[in-house]
């Protein structure tokens, strides 16, 4: 775990989200083959963790991994926006995805069906940090474009409402709009992980070429 976590810090925000998205589909997957209760897709992702079967710890591991991972985004976002001078951006950002990912643990470690209401509650408690985030994320700083901004704002919002709207529609199928809202949650990440890239690299780029300007001058 420590060699993974060493390896993991190194890596781009936006390589993080990939790989957090990666590790998700694959313990979704690995632990829906392996699950004896074929009727969890009538319930939630969070049935693949009960019964403490094999599969539960495929799927429980899997959230501790990308839990793991979302800690050293906290510090990888951060970072970045601290180099554009972003220095509020950063501590909202370290603050808000190191609770996603405290939570993300919380739910590896307390599985729905054994401890129902701890689950309930760190479950709910990271779509609530994340919309709050992704809300605030876009105005607590000039370094995104209007258009970037935009599509911030749309995909943080229909995430939500893709939640909401499961929590409405539970007898449709909870699953298809967690799946949903995992997909525009995870694009999310990965845009504005890209978008902070870019924005560093100009403000970086527009910093040397004044300092060469100066010199010349």
């Amino acid at each position: 775990m420590k060699s993974f976590i060493l390896s993991t810090q190194k890596l781009a925000p936006a390589k993080l989200t990939v790989w957090m998205t990666l590790i998700f589909l694959a313990g979704i997957t690995l632990s829906a083959f392996l699950t004896s209760e074929p009727q969890w897709v009538n319930w939630s992702f969070s049935a693949l963790g009960e019964r403490g079967e094999l599969s539960s710890f495929v799927f429980n591991i899997s959230i501790a991994m990308m839990a793991v991972i979302m800690w050293c985004l906290a510090e990888s976002m951060s970072d970045i926006l601290e180099q554009a001078e972003a220095v509020a951006t950063a501590r909202l950002s370290l603050v808000a995805l190191r609770t996603i990912a405290f939570c993300g643990m919380a739910i590896a470690i307390f599985p729905n069906d054994t401890q129902h209401g701890l689950h309930y509650i760190f479950s709910r408690l990271s779509i609530i940090v994340f919309a709050f985030y992704a809300f605030m994320l876009p105005f607590t700083t000039s370094l995104f474009t209007r258009q970037q901004k935009s599509i911030m704002l749309g995909l943080s919002v229909a995430a939500v409402m893709a939640c909401v709207q499961g929590f409405v529609h539970r007898e449709f199928s909870f699953v298809v709009y967690e799946a949903a809202a995992g997909g525009l949650g995870a694009l999310w990440f990965y845009l504005t992980s890209k978008f902070a890239q870019q924005a560093v690299h100009a403000s970086t780029a527009t910093l040397q070429s004044s300092v060469s300007q100066q010199k010349a001058s």
